[in-house]
């Protein structure tokens, strides 16, 4: 009854299964996902800079509460998100010439939020993100170019485990 020990160790057991249960309720979420970037282009004063339209990989590491939240916190989740896009490059000049610049790499890391409504199994999802865009050029004679990022996205989700979805 009068144990020193167990009157020490008992508010650390119950902050133990308190804590536990807190971590109960989080869900880890792991999206890779693939899509397709459009043809971009940017006007300087001597023509335009064109990318080609293609193929681009991603994935994420999802953090929240999942369908177990209440409220607001149900499917919302905090996101580190990675997305590759490989591409060819070209300068069309005003004038009317156009000149290979060959291929560039474009890496997007952001970090945002995602809500999602849905069964569990697949779900409607929105987001907003921030970080960064890397532009790496294969000329050995260009710069990288590092870039702030805003995005916003949307989209379905389908999950193949609790854990595990594609988008």
């Amino acid at each position: 009854q009068n144990n020193p020990i167990m009157k020490r160790l008992f508010p650390l057991f119950l902050a133990l299964i308190f804590i536990g249960q807190s971590a109960h309720a989080q869900t880890f979420q792991l999206n890779p996902y693939v899509g397709y970037t459009t043809s971009s282009k940017l006007e300087t004063g001597g023509g335009k800079y064109r990318t080609r339209g293609n193929m681009n990989f991603g994935g994420n590491l999802s953090f929240g509460r999942g369908v177990s939240g209440a409220g607001f916190s149900r499917n919302a989740f905090v996101e580190l998100q990675y997305n590759y896009c490989n591409t060819d490059l070209e300068f069309r000049g005003f004038n009317g010439g156009k000149f290979p610049l060959g291929e560039i790499s474009v890496h997007n890391i952001m970090i945002g939020g995602t809500k999602g409504a849905g069964n569990g199994k697949v779900e409607g999802y929105g987001g907003t993100f921030l970080g960064v865009t890397i532009y790496d050029q294969s000329a050995p004679s260009s710069d990288t170019y590092t870039r702030f990022t805003v995005a916003f996205g949307g989209g379905m989700k389908y999950f193949i485990t609790p854990s595990v979805g594609l988008r």
